[in-house]
């Protein structure tokens, strides 16, 4: 951060911890060149109202408005940065844990598919035994191979292809 914006972030939590308003000879920026209370300046009135502004940059009182208070509240700025990164490390959160979901419901699928399949063979073996027989189980042993293959396929395309 620059230093006009941490002048300016001090003198608005210095005014809100004085019940919202400051005066320039409260404030410590006498001394200052111009351009410099410009800047400060110019932030200032961002989050609140410069009271009898003169043509060197001083001011005799400087209020905060409503979103000034809101600043000094959060901590300046700086605390507002360290809360737009946690909102983000949050949403970032928020997205993991929604995949992790969704491949949760794939799995589970998937194990059903494979129970319903483990069932069916199982059954088809208990059929008495022909060279007929053992060929349609065979078959159906393919068919469900293939299936339980297309369905992973089916349900985790987006987790292989890059």
């Amino acid at each position: 951060m620059e230093d006009y914006k941490k002048d300016a972030e001090n003198l608005i939590l210095a005014a809100y911890h004085r019940g919202g308003a400051i005066q320039f000879n409260q404030s410590g920026l006498e001394g200052y060149r111009f351009g410099y209370l410009y800047k400060i300046n110019n932030t200032l009135v961002l989050y609140g109202t410069l009271d009898s502004k003169t043509d060197d940059g001083t001011w005799f009182k400087y209020t905060l408005n409503e979103r000034g208070i809101s600043l000094a509240e959060s901590g300046g700025f700086s605390g507002i940065e360290s809360t737009n990164k946690q909102n983000e490390k949050d949403k970032e959160l928020d997205r993991t844990f929604k995949k992790v979901a969704v491949k949760k419901q794939k799995v589970s699928l998937l194990q059903a598919v494979l129970t319903l399949l483990s069932l069916m063979i199982g059954l088809l073996s208990y059929v008495p035994s022909s060279k007929l027989i053992l060929f349609l189980v065979g078959g159906c042993l393919l068919v469900a191979l293939l299936i339980a293959y297309l369905l992973f396929r089916a349900l985790f395309h987006d987790d292989f292809s890059s």
